[in-house]
């Protein structure tokens, strides 16, 4: 009798109440762990679309620095070009300096030159009047 009622409960116990409680328990569960995972879900789905606009901003960041890169080299190719042309101009520029330097010192050179022919002239004008003057005097002592 015992046996039995052991037998009894057991059975009670493994065809009605066990698979009451385990889905009593599995329905609590899968309302708190079901609410759990779809809250889980949407906070992955934003993560998911903040990753996707993240994404797309890092590609447009790495093309625009592309771009940056090719106008960098660009720019220092153009500055190569005129660091080279700047000393061809410096040297031209020296060189028109000696030139100029040496064109002064000829325009002295003639200045000097031009005083003392104005000086040489102004004496073969005085000269000139001399003469002239002594041929009046000579002409004058003459009447007399």
């Amino acid at each position: 009798m015992k046996n039995d009622i052991l037998q009894v409960l057991t059975r009670f116990h493994r065809e009605v109440f066990l698979p009451d409680v385990q889905r009593i328990v599995d329905e609590t569960v899968e309302k708190s762990v079901g609410a759990l995972r779809n809250d889980m879900n949407s906070h992955f789905d934003g993560m998911y679309v903040r990753f996707d606009r993240l994404e797309s901003e890092y590609q447009a960041l790495r093309s625009w620095l592309g771009r940056l890169d090719e106008r960098l080299a660009r720019v220092e190719s153009e500055v190569q070009s005129l660091n080279a042309r700047m000393g061809r101009v410096e040297l031209e520029l020296q060189f028109v300096k000696s030139h100029l330097i040496a064109l002064e010192m000829r325009v002295t050179d003639i200045e000097k030159k031009i005083d003392r022919l104005a000086t040489e002239s102004e004496l073969i004008g005085i000269r000139q009047q001399i003469v002239i003057l002594n041929d009046r005097i000579a002409a004058l002592e003459t009447r007399h």
